[in-house]
């Protein structure tokens, strides 16, 4: 799905839903995590999904300032 500047990596609509997904790798920084979740929300989406593909994004997920402030789901592999 494209938003203004971006694309969502993956957008799924279940029952009427729209549930966005964006794969981590790990070579984001924590602001850019932060900056990808935003997108997300703004994009109006009713739930966020975030999936590490390894322990070392799974660690700079959950140190994105976003977890603190919204409520979303972490996935590792």
């Amino acid at each position: 799905m494209k938003t203004k500047d971006k694309s969502i990596d993956l957008v799924a609509y279940l029952n009427g839903k729209k549930i966005a997904f964006e794969i981590e790798t790990g070579k984001n920084s924590k602001k850019q995590i932060h900056q990808n979740i935003e997108k997300c929300l703004n994009a109006g989406v009713d739930k966020v999904y975030v999936v590490a593909v390894n322990k070392r994004a799974f660690k700079k997920i959950i140190r994105s300032p976003t977890i603190h402030q919204t409520l979303f789901h972490i996935s590792l592999y």
